[in-house]
């Protein structure tokens, strides 16, 4: 059975769970349990295709740019956990080159979710919003531990903040594109193109 789960599905147990009444922050921690159970059957989905231009493919493109940014916070880290030289202008510059993915998030948040929630679909952009708020903070807390020059806390937040932006990714492409390909019309999608 857990291997024939399909996005749609893991959206739709949300959306009840909402629907009965559960408070949005644990929705949000059962999103992660979700995900976390269904990994394997998410994992061997053959993902739809989408073409150049499709706004599916542009959100991939950036998640694959933001990607090779995460790794190289990841190094930037680890070589100042290991008390190694800090490259603290280094470290802002990588920061700085994460926080594109704002723009990213607000397209979701302004284009794409309103589709979706005009589906019915309100659990899953509602999940994903309040963890774009919690990413936006923990920028906030390594952009401050930065400026204090606080290592431990550029180390700790930091990670935080590559871990959760690397679980959105995976969210993003296992669970939110599939469904809203299953979902959207193409006049819906060349209308969020439009909006790009």
């Amino acid at each position: 059975m857990l291997r024939d789960v399909n996005p749609s599905e893991i959206a739709e147990m949300e959306e009840q769970l909402i629907k009965e009444g559960m408070p949005d922050e644990e929705v949000k921690r059962l999103c992660d349990v979700h995900v976390a159970v269904f990994k394997d059957a998410l994992d061997q989905r053959v993902e739809p295709a989408s073409m150049p231009g499709h706004p599916v493919h542009t959100f991939r493109l950036e998640n694959d740019a933001l990607r090779q940014v995460v790794a190289e916070m990841e190094v930037l880290l680890s070589a100042l956990e290991g008390e190694k030289e800090v490259e603290w202008g280094k470290l802002e510059w990588t920061l700085k080159r994460l926080q594109e993915v704002e723009n990213h998030y607000l397209r979701k948040e302004l284009q794409f979710f309103p589709y979706l929630e005009k589906h019915g679909i309100t659990g899953p952009p509602k999940v994903m919003w309040a963890t774009h708020d919690d990413i936006r903070a923990l920028f906030k807390k390594v952009h401050n531990a930065l400026t204090a020059r606080d290592k431990d806390g550029v180390v700790a937040e930091g990670k935080l903040l590559v871990e959760a932006m690397s679980d959105m990714f995976y969210k993003e492409e296992k669970i939110l594109f599939p469904m809203a390909l299953e979902t959207l019309s193409e006049r819906e999608w060349a209308e969020i193109k439009e909006g790009n």
